[in-house]
């Protein structure tokens, strides 16, 4: 379809087109510039079309498009999948395409699951990005303890041992090297 057809095909059509109310609030005077375009098009040679195509080309290569809008949208979410919680929440400031799949619950319920933090509730259909708000909700109310204040409130590693607990682990380390060595003489004999 050449330039002079497409002009033709605008208009035949309605006067109030998808394509017409999708770009009117990008540009009043849409149809006009494009027939424009168009007719200059037109008046080109197929040397001169080349030449144009292969400088869109190198301006606007195809390595800069975006994949998300290439790919399916189950492939976009793999690859997504695979970035941290703080990588996916700045993907998510890209573009609003981006944003739909960042708030996606098949990337936030794996890394909610894997923490131990379920929903109370089971979201409905057509409710959109409980798991975000959960995985959020939850991260906010995590507590921040430096090294000094966790040895505190839970204790050091150095603290020694009562006498009973020191008891029961030196019984477990005895058998743990019981076991252990009979387990070591019964592959030495099962080699030779």
């Amino acid at each position: 379809m050449n330039g002079s057809d497409y002009r033709r095909s605008l208009s035949d059509a309605p006067r109030f087109d998808a394509t017409e109310t999708r770009f009117s609030a990008w540009t009043p005077l849409f149809q006009e510039r494009t027939a424009l375009i168009l007719h200059w098009f037109d008046l080109c040679s197929k040397t001169q079309l080349k030449f144009t195509r292969d400088c869109l080309a190198e301006s606007v290569p195809i390595t800069r498009m975006d994949f998300t809008a290439v790919l399916p949208r189950f492939l976009s979410l793999y690859i997504m999948s695979f970035l941290s919680p703080r990588d996916i929440c700045s993907a998510a400031q890209v573009c609003w395409h981006w944003k739909f799949l960042a708030e996606q619950d098949c990337l936030w319920s794996p890394k909610c699951i894997r923490l131990g933090w379920f929903l109370p509730y089971s979201p409905s259909d057509h409710e959109y990005g409980a798991r975000k708000r959960h995985y959020v909700a939850c991260t906010a109310s995590l507590d921040i303890l430096t090294p000094r204040e966790a040895a505190g409130v839970y204790g050091t590693l150095n603290e020694s041992l009562t006498a009973s607990e020191d008891y029961s682990s030196s019984r477990c380390m005895k058998m743990y090297t019981k076991v252990l060595f009979v387990m070591v003489s019964l592959c030495r004999t099962s080699a030779d």
